[in-house]
């Protein structure tokens, strides 16, 4: 087993941060629909007591929600509404040019349905979120508790307003945000953010099998595990068949289930 595998499942049940001298944090990536592999990793993760393992969770685009509903405790609502109550043309609709992704939509039905906001907020693992600050053309990293628990809406909305799929910008204290831009380097600098934030252990989930290639096309440090779908598992970002999502969601569990098999 490997050593970040084995610090981690040392932390079952326990609340971060610890006394074990580590610190350990999640690298987690978006993907759309392809989240739903995220969702099935978190899923596992919360089965085995590590729901508050983990010190600090790095998230970008689709990866924000999913980490949210992990750290609010609502992981296992969450593969359900992403299924079946997601999985059609309200939320996604790529002939609908003008809003091929309706952020609203996701922001309103995750609040009302899924998450205990005031649970995340209470959560010990500081949780960021990668966003393209407009104003002032910069990339930032905040944590959530950076801003009010009012203004939580308004970041969900950010992490999934990707250029193209979703125009326009969300205003949070005035400041104009969105998704992170989607270039080459986008992927390996929100590795970096968790790299260098002092981690003795990081765990990284890709939804897909060239995120990780990406990354690490120079191998993959010591102190860092992966966990990716294989090259010959075929899911689109933007799959809206429910039999198909629920296919590659039960493969991805299935795999992550094996690698923290005690």
């Amino acid at each position: 087993m490997h050593l970040v595998i084995e610090h981690i499942l040392a932390r079952r049940n326990q609340t971060a941060p610890t006394k074990d001298g580590r610190k350990i944090v999640l690298v987690l990536y978006g993907g759309t629909m392809t989240c739903i592999r995220l969702v099935a990793v978190l899923e596992v993760l919360s089965e085995y007591g590590l729901t508050q393992a983990f010190d600090g969770v790095y998230t970008i685009s689709g990866a924000f929600p999913a980490a949210s509903s992990f750290l609010s405790g609502q992981i296992k609502k969450t593969p359900r509404i992403l299924i079946d109550d997601l999985s059609h043309k309200q939320f996604i609709n790529l002939l609908r040019f003008w809003k091929m992704f309706d952020s609203k939509y996701l922001v309103d039905f995750l609040t009302e349905k899924i998450l205990n906001v005031e649970q995340l907020f209470a959560s010990s693992t500081k949780l960021y979120v990668g966003l393209h600050n407009l104003d002032s053309n910069k990339i930032e990293y905040p944590e959530i508790r950076d801003f009010d628990i009012n203004d939580y809406p308004g970041l969900l909305e950010a992490s999934f307003s990707a250029a193209y799929f979703r125009p326009g910008t969300v205003r949070i204290n005035g400041i104009r945000y969105k998704d992170l831009p989607y270039r080459n380097s986008t992927h390996r600098n929100h590795f970096k953010q968790a790299f260098e934030s002092g981690a003795t252990d990081i765990l990284v989930i890709f939804n897909y099998h060239r995120q990780q290639g990406k990354v690490f096309s120079d191998g993959v440090p010591e102190n860092v595990f992966c966990i990716a779908p294989r090259a010959d598992w075929h899911l689109s970002r933007f799959e809206t068949t429910p039999a198909r999502l629920r296919e590659q969601y039960e493969i991805m569990k299935n795999y992550a289930r094996s690698i923290f098999l005690i």
